[in-house]
């Protein structure tokens, strides 16, 4: 039995594999086994018919599972979108565009168009945003675009017109947001979310692992500790993971990896007091037994 919810949706031949998608995973529970197969047979047989003439349908965009610019968290105009909506109008026409997020405009309904004009009474009005709006939406599922991002705030809806095109576009079937699925989470350790009491019982554990991992062809490294191969493990930036098993410190002066034996010796001083002082709170002024002389130049003394 085919689903009734198929008549309802007059779409293209691009259009079927998303919308046979989108039943198999929003009413998987209500279909029964043969209705999924159907549906399955459907989208792959399209798929297959449309990419063989080389055609760019953008299904990964309208699954939600595509690649989304994030762009600055203030940024004006949004960039987080892979279709959106624009309204623009001026004194004698009204367009109304969906731009792709790379590709630009790509489909576009306009009062300057006879076969729109001649329907309606002004092209700049009320009636004419709301019908360039319900145009747009039937050339969307045309097109099987079927979720598109409208912004509130570059687009108002406080304007008359604004919010006829946006009610239009709404009564069509149009989504006027996308929605996108969360992505997996990544393995490993965020090194950017720790709490500075995770970071302290982490690093000496990680150094000391990297001093005492035996070499490659002993033990197996973690996937991001591996070594490389070639001629690029002989360049210094790669020789870090050695020459910290090797019992190489970082020198904070000259921002450089040497053995605790070649420090000089103002570096091995001031090392010991930066070590009694670790922890401590450091003297303040009252503490003090005597009182602390100002440092005058000699050239500003009196005497």
């Amino acid at each position: 039995m085919i689903p009734m919810c198929l008549n309802a949706h007059l779409v293209s031949l691009r259009a079927l594999p998303i919308l046979a998608w989108r039943l198999i995973t929003s009413d998987g529970e209500r279909c029964s086994p043969l209705c999924l197969a159907w549906l399955y047979t459907i989208c792959v047989a399209t798929y297959l018919l449309i990419a063989s003439d080389h055609t760019e349908i953008g299904i990964p965009e309208l699954m939600g599972i595509a690649d989304k610019t994030a762009g600055w968290e203030f940024q004006a105009p949004r960039r987080d979108f892979w279709h959106k909506i624009v309204l623009e109008r001026d004194k004698h026409h009204t367009v109304g565009k969906v731009v792709h997020k790379t590709s630009g405009a790509v489909l576009s309904a306009s009062t300057q168009e006879s076969a729109i004009s001649k329907q309606l009474y002004s092209t700049v009005d009320v009636s004419a945003a709301e019908n360039i709006g319900r145009i747009l939406a039937y050339r969307c599922h045309c097109m099987g675009i079927t979720a598109v991002l409208f912004d509130t705030v570059e687009t108002p809806l406080t304007s008359t017109r604004n919010k006829a095109f946006y009610d239009a576009l709404l009564e069509s079937g149009l989504e006027l947001e996308e929605l996108s699925l969360p992505r997996p989470e990544s393995y490993g350790i965020d090194y950017d979310s720790l709490t500075p009491e995770e970071k302290r019982s982490l690093y000496p554990s990680l150094i000391e692992e990297l001093r005492t991992t035996p070499d490659w062809g002993q033990q197996t490294y973690p996937y991001s500790l591996r070594p490389l191969a070639g001629r690029r493990k002989l360049k210094l930036r790669h020789q870090v993971l050695s020459k910290v098993r090797e019992g190489y410190i970082w020198d904070r002066f000259y921002n450089r990896l040497v053995k605790p034996e070649h420090l000089a010796a103002w570096q091995v001083e001031q090392q010991e007091i930066f070590e009694g002082a670790l922890g401590s709170a450091p003297p303040t002024l009252e503490s003090l037994d005597e009182p602390v002389e100002p440092y005058v130049p000699e050239k500003w003394r009196l005497d």
